[in-house]
């Protein structure tokens, strides 16, 4: 019967594990870059809600 890893074991692996999927989320984030891709469309990305708003037409 296996025996169960030390706790400083099992912690020590969900710390990588957090650390590691963190930098892969922040590593898309920053690729994808929502407020660059906002600004070239002309419009004004809001932080608070995470949403662009479109440049009104002109005539």
């Amino acid at each position: 019967m296996r025996r169960k890893p030390p706790l400083a074991v099992r912690f020590l692996y969900v710390v990588l594990f957090l650390a590691v999927g963190g930098s892969v989320l922040m590593g898309i984030a920053l690729w994808a870059d929502p407020i660059k891709r906002c600004e070239e469309r002309g419009g004004t990305f809001h932080i608070a809600g995470r949403w662009c708003e479109e440049a009104p037409e002109t005539p």
